[in-house]
């Protein structure tokens, strides 16, 4: 349902997204109110994204498996991670309208994510003017590198970098010996219209698998809040104990 101004009430407008209890909600990162993207999650098992400036619906996401719980805008609103009841991480392009990755290392379910605000930008191939085998003049490789923070009900804090390259296809950087579960075999995306027509189905084959590139036990009860700050982490766990972690660049 669109949204529409209200009269006599201390809210100035009403808009209903979802039939069921909202998770969570949050504004992307932006300076222009025209790019203005908001994002919710809900008990349906949806994960839906919105232009703020028109009030319409781009598109939904559905979880693979039970429900998202948790979402975190990319610092440029490029990138949104959701996090939930399959206990792992979904990258969403949101310009491509696409799952990018899927992040596999709880064991339980995902409860907070925070993005690392600085984006890191790389570029990769020889000196100027060096040629390949066949003469012709090398290109150079643009990479940008987005870091995360998730912590779940497992008392675990993991670690993600999320590595693009210049065409925005997903980099594989992990670490071994983590184990795996089984999901259902889709995702569900929605594309802009009536949520229940033109169903799009992503097989989880098709989409890049990635690994924590550091991981900790980081609570002995289950984390209920992440933040990742310029020099260290914050974490919150449900027995009232906050810790701040030091951790190096990856």
């Amino acid at each position: 349902e669109k949204m529409r101004d209200t009269e006599g009430n201390a809210d100035v407008a009403f808009w209903k997204v979802s039939n069921k209890p909202i998770s969570r909600a949050s504004f992307s990162s932006t300076k222009s109110p025209n790019s203005l993207r908001f994002a919710t999650v809900d008990r349906e098992g949806y994960a839906k994204i919105f232009d703020w400036a028109t009030s319409s619906l781009l598109f939904c996401v559905k979880s693979y498996f039970g429900c998202f719980l948790t979402l975190e805008w990319s610092p440029c609103a490029r990138l949104l991670v959701l996090g939930g009841e399959d206990d792992a991480v979904s990258v969403v392009d949101i310009k491509k309208r696409r799952i990018l990755c899927r992040g596999e290392g709880h064991r339980s379910w995902v409860s907070s994510l925070s993005f690392l605000k600085t984006i890191k930008e790389k570029t990769d191939g020889g000196e100027e003017g060096e040629k390949g085998e066949k003469g012709e003049k090398r290109r150079e490789k643009k990479s940008t590198s987005f870091s995360f923070a998730s912590v779940g009900q497992d008392g675990y804090l993991c670690l993600w970098n999320v590595c693009l390259d210049d065409e925005g296809r997903p980099r594989p950087r992990s670490v071994s010996g983590m184990p795996k579960r089984e999901r259902a075999n889709s995702a569900k995306v929605f594309p802009e219209s009536n949520e229940s027509s033109q169903l799009i189905t992503y097989p989880k084959s098709g989409v890049t698998e990635i690994k924590p590139v550091a991981m900790h036990r980081s609570h002995h009860n289950p984390v209920s809040s992440v933040l990742y700050l310029s020099d260290g982490i914050v974490t919150t766990c449900t027995s009232g104990i906050v810790k701040l972690w030091k951790c190096g660049t990856y």
